[in-house]
């Protein structure tokens, strides 16, 4: 299934990129989400989310109580590549951000990819139940981003 959505930060494109590149941000943003358990690591332009979250309801009985989901963002100037996993289901999002200029103090953050659930019969009422639960987490960062860019100010 694929994904889009855009948020917007009133910060340039660069100010933006390094705000999504760096581990305090999305820490702030692992605990707005309802991360039961989050670690970041950064290591060069590479941005590692692990987190664990209640399963949604509608999930549980396939998955279990927990989801471990891992993420990886590799950020290449105004670019990055996306990829998630969640450990123990045929679950995956493979997609990139792409941050753009909007005049000279605002900028907007571009997320597009594919979520794939690989169950017979059942992986495409899982994806249209996960995309929701996807987008709302990404629109989630945009005000995470607010109060992160306004500390900065």
């Amino acid at each position: 299934m694929e994904l889009h959505t855009v948020i917007t930060f009133a910060a340039p494109p660069d100010a933006v990129a390094a705000m999504l590149g760096d581990g305090t941000f999305w820490e702030r943003a692992g605990e707005r989400v309802g991360a039961l358990e989050n670690s970041v690591a950064v290591e060069g332009p590479a941005v590692t989310l692990t987190r664990t979250f209640a399963s949604p309801s509608a999930v549980e009985r396939f998955v279990g109580p927990t989801l471990h989901m891992t993420e990886v963002i590799t950020w290449e100037g105004l670019e990055a590549t996306h990829v998630a996993t969640v450990t123990g289901v045929p679950a995956t999002y493979h997609g990139k951000i792409v941050v753009t200029a909007h005049g000279e103090t605002s900028s907007s953050a571009t997320y597009q990819g594919v979520l794939k659930v690989a169950i017979p019969l059942l992986g495409a009422v899982l994806e249209a139940q996960a995309a929701p639960l996807v987008i709302d987490s990404v629109e989630l960062t945009e005000e995470v981003g607010a109060e992160y860019l306004a500390d900065r100010a």
